[in-house]
C-alpha cells in the first residue's frame, strides 16, 4: 500500500512539474562588440597593494567619465605599462565614440600573469547588459600577481539598458 501511495505521489509531482515552464527572459539581444583583434585586455600592474582597489564593472558613457576613472585608477595601477598602455587606449576614445557606444571596463586582479581572459558574449537581457568573460587558468602558471583592465566597447546607447554585470566562466 505504501508503494502504491508513494508511486502516486511521484506521479503527481511529475505531472505538476511537466506543466510548469521555466520562464525565459522577455527579451534577449546579442550586442555588437569588437572581435579579438581589436579587443583590449591591458595589463595595469598594481602600484599600491595597501589600497582598497575597486574591482567592479565600470560603465563609461562619456570622455569625462573615462578621464575621471583614469584619474582614480592612477592611484592604484601603473597605467603606462605595456604597449599599448591603458593611457594609450583611453586617449583613443572621443566624444563621437560615445554618441552611439558605451565602454565597459572590467578591472581584474589575478594571482598569476598566465591567466587569460576572453569575451564569450555580450547580451542585453531584459534591459541588463550581461558580459560573459572566459577566465582561462593554465595548469602551470607564474607566481606574479597581475592586474588587467578589460575594455569592452559596445555598440549601444546608455538609454537602452538599466544595469550591467559581468559573469566569469572557467
Amino acid at each position: 500500500m505504501k508503494r502504491i501511495l508513494l508511486s502516486f505521489v511521484f506521479l503527481l509531482i511529475g505531472i505538476v512539474a511537466i506543466g510548469c515552464e521555466v520562464e525565459d527572459p522577455e527579451d534577449v539581444e546579442t550586442l555588437s562588440y569588437p572581435e579579438e583583434e581589436t579587443f583590449f585586455r591591458l595589463r595595469t600592474n598594481v602600484t599600491d597593494f595597501e589600497a582598497d582597489r575597486p574591482l567592479e564593472l565600470v560603465t563609461i558613457t562619456s570622455v569625462d567619465e573615462l578621464n575621471d576613472y583614469r584619474d582614480e585608477a592612477a592611484a592604484y595601477y601603473d597605467l603606462d605599462f605595456g604597449d599599448p598602455s591603458f593611457n594609450d587606449a583611453v586617449d583613443s576614445y572621443d566624444e563621437a565614440y560615445f554618441e552611439d557606444n558605451v565602454l565597459f571596463l572590467v578591472p581584474v586582479e589575478e594571482t598569476s600573469g598566465s591567466v587569460m581572459h576572453y569575451i564569450q558574449s555580450v547580451t542585453l537581457v531584459d534591459d541588463e547588459v550581461v558580459i560573459e568573460i572566459l577566465r582561462n587558468q593554465p595548469n602551470i602558471g607564474t607566481t606574479d600577481m597581475a592586474a588587467w583592465h578589460i575594455f569592452v566597447p559596445v555598440d549601444i546607447t546608455e538609454n537602452e539598458f538599466d544595469e550591467a554585470r559581468v559573469e566569469f566562466n572557467q
